[in-house]
């Protein structure tokens, strides 16, 4: 008796051809967590080794605005390495991870498929 051929399991991404709504939501969600996390980390920036009194007396009116004239940041020693409204360490980890993500499935359409002719936009 010839062995049995295993079935392809399907792929776990195969929802995501659903409905043409269904991919946009993720795209969204995807955005919204990198979004998310960089506001999130900028504003930890701020308050970050602080204790909460301190936080207290240093933003007095306990709001943070990350457009100019921005909230100045409190000049500590870790605060002063950061230049204002720059990208934070994680923030930048972030960026560069999803960068090298990028050309990393660019480079594999590549050998799979030949030159990408159209870079496609999720």
């Amino acid at each position: 008796m010839p062995p049995r051929k295993k079935k392809a399991k399907p792929s776990p991404l195969a929802f995501l051809d659903a409905h043409p709504f269904v991919r946009q939501t993720v795209v969204d969600k995807i955005y919204g967590c990198i979004i998310g996390s960089a506001l999130g980390d900028t504003i930890g920036l701020y308050t970050e080794f602080l204790t909460k009194s301190q936080t207290k007396e240093i933003y007095k009116d306990r709001k943070f605005q990350l457009v100019e004239p921005a909230t100045e940041l409190y000049p500590d020693n870790h605060r002063r390495k950061y230049l204002q409204l720059d990208e934070t360490f994680h923030t930048s980890l972030i960026s560069a991870s999803i960068s090298y993500y990028v050309n990393i499935l660019q480079a594999a359409s590549q050998l799979v498929r030949g030159p990408m002719t159209q870079i496609r936009h999720c």
